[in-house]
């Protein structure tokens, strides 16, 4: 697949028109449509890239710093404990990570009542606790947060 077929087709289906909630440089923050833990986020280059060897020279320190707000941003705005990154590019190509808070508690975000099922093992990626509306608070609740 041409990178601009994977960048095109990836940008549809996680929504990023919608979605995104901070961009730099290469890269681009967004919050994942399926939230398998409350907060969950993608973090995909700009650049079209496929695979580590392709990605633009330089870009992998913008792409560690980005993870680490999205790891502070979690703690600070959700309580997370810490932060998985999968990359994973089976379905999807283009180069991003999943970025997913982990919780040992139940949480509660605008009256909806969220959990970590796969606590304290690996993540349950196939859960999807989130309807547009919750969306849309994660959104308001990340935009809170003073990304650089």
């Amino acid at each position: 697949m041409a990178p601009e077929d994977a960048e095109s087709l990836f940008r549809e289906k996680f929504r990023l028109h919608e979605l995104t909630i901070h961009e730099r440089d290469d890269w681009t923050l967004s919050v994942r449509p399926g939230q398998p833990v409350l907060g969950s986020l993608v973090l995909s280059t700009r650049s079209g890239a496929l695979s580590f060897a392709t990605l633009p020279p330089g870009s992998g320190a913008v792409m560690v710093d980005l993870m680490g707000q999205a790891e502070t941003a979690a703690k600070e705005l959700f309580g997370s404990v810490r932060i998985n990154a999968l990359c994973l590019m089976m379905a999807d190509p283009l180069f991003h990570f999943h970025l997913l808070p982990r919780y040992g508690a139940e949480l509660e975000l605008a009256g909806k009542r969220w959990t970590d099922s796969g606590w304290p093992g690996p993540p349950t990626l196939a859960d999807n606790q989130a309807t547009d509306d919750d969306l849309a608070e994660i959104i308001r609740a990340y935009a809170a947060f003073p990304w650089q």
